[in-house]
C-alpha cells in the first residue's frame, strides 16, 4: 500500500503540469 501523498507517481505529476500549462496558455 503506497501513500500517494508521500510518493506521488511522476507520470501523474507530469499530467497535472500539462493541464496547468494548457490552462495558463488559455
Amino acid at each position: 500500500y503506497r501513500r500517494a501523498i508521500i510518493t506521488p507517481d511522476p507520470e501523474q505529476i507530469i499530467r497535472e503540469n500539462r493541464k496547468a500549462k494548457k490552462l495558463a496558455l488559455q
